[in-house]
């Protein structure tokens, strides 16, 4: 049975969800009952546009976000300013633990990482190289782009916008 933890966030085959790496604090720390240090993200399932990732804890608490638990200085992308570490735009599993907390799903993170690069492996194999012998991957990829179709919204020299397509975007909300 699958259960939906909070209005937003994608279902998550295990009954938890998937939350975003963009829509989370930067990485913080508590004491917990027993005298440990523990990390956690703030993450707004809103879109983590209410709050800045390095706003206090007090206005994450009250903009309704959740905290989420885990070793998250291993998936940390970089720090900022402050010299607080943020994790990346990835997508994160999270389950409910029995006492009503949020928590990094580990294993699952760590195995959707393995199918990802099994994937981009096996996607490696099916295009080979294109520019020949002693070409650089940069080289080959840029040689398959050269390749492709223009896309529509592709303009001449100092072309404009249609028109359509301007009120389009302005009235979009």
């Amino acid at each position: 049975m699958k259960t939906i933890y909070g209005d937003g966030g994608r279902m998550y085959e295990k009954g938890g969800k998937v939350i975003t790496g963009q829509d989370t604090s930067t990485v913080r720390t508590e004491k917990g009952q027993d005298g440990s240090t523990k990390e956690f993200v703030w993450y707004d399932e809103r879109g983590g546009e209410s709050v800045m990732m390095d706003a206090p804890d007090g206005d994450w608490a009250r903009s309704g976000a959740i905290k989420v638990y885990g070793n998250w200085n291993e998936y940390a992308a970089g720090q900022d300013n402050q010299g607080n570490m943020f994790i990346a735009d990835d997508s994160f599993p999270i389950m409910r633990q029995e006492d009503g907390s949020f928590m990094l799903d580990e294993q699952s993170y760590e195995d959707s990482i393995s199918g990802r690069e099994g994937r981009m492996k096996a996607m490696d194999v099916a295009a080979p190289p294109m520019g020949g012998q002693g070409e650089s991957p940069m080289e080959d990829l840029l040689e398959r782009l050269g390749g492709m179709p223009s896309t529509p919204m592709q303009f001449g020299e100092g072309g404009t916008m249609p028109s359509e397509l301007l009120n389009y975007f302005k009235n979009k909300k």
